[in-house]
């Protein structure tokens, strides 16, 4: 039962209600620096409304799995929102962060590659706190930075969802042949 309350049910990802319980902790604990990245899906309204929620869901389950493999397994991954996730990074100073974020960019370049089907596009922002009193800033600062970089790569991220809004194959059925 208490895994029900801290994970996702569609990703298996943290949720929103764990994320603030680690929050919290850090707000107590002296391992810092820690690194905060935010990570929204790329056009998931108009996936919903062009494919259906069954491809919309897809997408966030991959983005999910795309952003688990791009970080270290002791690093916080959680969906926050429904295509919003935020992952904490410990002991990650923001050079470490950009790298990491480099990763993630290169584990869903490759991703992208093998299915090319649903392709994913995400938008990606950092920041870090080296106290406990920078930790609200340090995610407010990562959500500003994720913006900008939607903001940058928008027609990158509009010629991925017009790629499945028009040229997809049909949506996976959740009936069985």
């Amino acid at each position: 039962m208490h895994y029900f309350s801290i994970h996702d049910p569609l990703t298996g990802l943290y949720n929103r209600a764990y994320f603030n319980e680690q929050m919290s902790r850090l707000n107590e604990a002296h391992d810092y620096p820690v690194s905060l990245m935010i990570a929204d899906l790329d056009g998931l309204k108009a996936i919903n409304d062009t494919r259906g929620h069954p491809v919309g869901d897809l997408l966030i389950k991959r983005a999910a799995q795309v952003l688990q493999h791009g970080v270290r397994p002791d690093d916080v991954v959680a969906r926050i929102g429904g295509d919003e996730f935020v992952i904490i990074l410990l002991r990650t100073d923001q050079n470490a962060a950009k790298a990491a974020i480099a990763q993630i960019h290169a584990t869903m370049d490759a991703y992208n590659q093998r299915d090319q089907s649903f392709p994913i596009s995400l938008s990606l922002g950092t920041s870090t706190a080296v106290t406990h009193h920078a930790l609200e800033e340090a995610l407010r600062l990562a959500d500003k930075a994720m913006y900008q970089d939607k903001l940058q790569r928008k027609g990158q991220a509009r010629h991925t969802i017009l790629g499945i809004t028009r040229a997809a194959p049909p949506a996976p059925s959740s009936h069985s042949a």
